[in-house]
C-alpha cells in the first residue's frame, strides 16, 4: 500500500497542473487571412481545418530561466532544442490543451527569447478572428506536450522547414520522416520564416533511403515552396518519383515549372507568371488524378491553369532537392518550408498557406505577452499521509 502511495505521489509531482503556467502570449488570425483571403480586404470563402500556423514571438520571458527568462525546461526534438514547459491552446485560462493537434518548433533562442513555430489548428475560420494562446511558464512541467513527429503536420507527405537559418537541419519534419542528406554539401541561409537551404550548381540535398508515403501511381498531390527569386539564382528542382520534378526555376524573371514524366523519354509542361524580384514568393503545384495541373504564384492561380497531361504513373524513386529526378542536372537555389501533400489542396488553401508564409506577422499577430492573473510557477500538492 505504502509503495502504491508512493508511486501516486511520484506521479502528481510529475504532471504539470494545468492552469499554473505563470506567463501567455495571445496568437490572433485575422478572418481575412483564411480561406481565400488577402488579410486586408478580400475575405475568404472557407474555413480551413487542421491547418499549420506558422508562429513567430518574441519577448524577454522567452528566454530561460538561466538567462533571465520563464523557460524552465527544454528538449532535442528534430534537431533542434525547443521549450517543453509550455502549451498552445484555445483555452485562455491555459486550463487545458484544446482547438490544437499539436505543434512543433524550427527554431528557439534560450538566450534571445524567440522562437518560430508550427501549430496545427484545429479550425482556422473566414468569417470570425481565431484566437489561441502560447502558455508557458512551469518549472514542474518537463514533459512534452506537442505530440509526436508529423503532429503538426497532419497528413503531410514530407515538410523540410530547414532549420534556423545558422545552422541547417534536413530533418522531415513529417510522420513519414524522409530526412535528406546534404550528398553534395548545401548551406543554411535566412528564408522569409526564419531559415531557408541554399544550394549550388554543384551541391544537392536528397534523401538516401527508400522515401515512404510519398503521393504514388495516378497521383493526387499539392507541392508547395517558398522561394527566393533573384537574376543570381535559379530556383531549384525539388523532385520525387521517377522523373517528376516538384521544383520551380526563374528566367527573365519568370517562373517556370517542368515536369519530366520517364528517364528515357517523357514530356514537359510549363506554367509562367511574373514575380517580384530579390524577393521570397510561396509557390504551389496540385496534381489531380496525374492529369490535370494547376500552378499558384503568390496565392494567386496561374494564368494558364489548368493545364492537362498525358496521365502520370508515378513510381517512388526518390526526393531531392538542389538537383532533378534523374540526379544528374543541379541547380543554385533558395527555398524554405517545403512541402508535399498525398491529396489536392482547394484553391483557398493555398491562398491561406500562402498568406502565412509571405505575411507571417499579420497572419499570426503575437500580442499581450505577460503574467496570468493568479498565475504560478509551481505546483500545488496535498501531501499524502502513509
Amino acid at each position: 500500500m505504502r509503495r502504491k502511495l508512493l508511486s501516486l505521489l511520484l506521479l502528481a509531482l510529475s504532471a504539470p497542473a494545468w492552469g499554473a503556467y505563470a506567463y501567455r502570449a495571445t496568437i490572433t488570425v485575422p478572418a481575412k487571412c483564411v480561406g481565400g483571403g488577402d488579410c486586408t480586404s478580400t475575405t475568404g470563402t472557407e474555413n480551413e481545418s487542421n491547418f499549420v500556423v506558422p508562429v513567430y514571438a518574441s519577448d524577454t520571458s522567452l528566454k530561460t530561466h538561466g538567462n533571465g527568462g520563464q523557460i524552465y525546461n527544454t528538449t532535442t526534438l528534430l534537431g533542434e532544442t525547443v521549450p517543453v514547459d509550455g502549451i498552445f491552446t484555445t483555452d485562455a485560462t491555459c486550463s487545458s490543451i484544446t482547438g490544437v493537434n499539436g505543434w512543433a518548433f524550427k527554431s528557439y533562442s534560450g538566450t534571445g527569447g524567440t522562437f518560430n513555430a508550427y501549430v496545427n489548428a484545429t479550425l482556422l475560420q473566414y468569417l470570425s478572428a481565431n484566437v489561441f494562446y502560447y502558455c508557458y511558464g512551469q518549472s514542474s512541467d518537463n514533459t512534452w506536450h506537442g505530440g509526436i513527429q508529423g503532429a503538426a503536420f497532419n497528413s503531410a507527405a514530407s515538410y523540410f522547414p530547414f532549420g534556423n537559418g545558422t545552422t541547417l537541419n534536413t530533418s522531415d519534419f513529417s510522420a513519414t520522416a524522409n530526412n535528406l542528406v546534404a550528398i553534395w554539401g548545401a548551406t543554411a541561409t535566412t528564408g522569409s520564416f526564419d531559415g531557408a537551404v541554399q544550394t549550388t550548381i554543384s551541391q544537392d540535398l536528397r534523401d538516401t533511403n527508400s522515401p515512404t508515403g510519398l503521393p504514388t501511381g495516378a497521383i493526387n498531390t499539392t507541392a508547395c515552396m517558398v522561394a527566393y527569386n533573384s537574376a543570381l539564382l535559379s530556383w531549384g528542382v525539388y523532385a520525387m518519383g521517377e522523373g517528376i520534378n516538384f521544383g520551380t526555376y526563374q528566367s527573365a524573371n519568370l517562373l517556370t515549372l517542368n515536369w519530366l514524366v520517364s528517364y528515357v523519354s517523357g514530356f514537359g509542361i510549363s506554367a509562367e507568371g511574373s514575380v517580384p524580384s530579390d524577393a521570397w514568393v510561396p509557390v504551389c503545384v496540385t496534381i489531380a488524378s496525374g492529369t490535370t495541373v494547376n500552378f499558384y504564384i503568390n496565392g494567386a492561380p496561374d494564368s494558364g491553369n489548368p493545364q492537362t497531361i498525358s496521365a502520370l504513373n508515378v513510381v517512388n524513386g526518390g526526393l531531392n532537392v538542389g538537383i532533378d529526378a534523374q540526379q544528374n542536372a543541379r541547380y543554385a537555389t533558395q527555398s524554405s518550408d517545403n512541402l508535399i501533400y498525398g491529396s489536392v489542396k482547394s484553391a483557398g488553401w493555398i491562398a491561406t498557406w500562402s498568406n502565412s508564409m509571405s505575411q507571417n506577422s499579420t497572419f499570426a499577430a503575437v500580442s499581450g505577452i505577460g503574467p496570468i492573473s493568479g498565475g504560478a510557477e509551481t505546483v500545488t500538492l496535498t501531501p499524502i499521509i502513509m
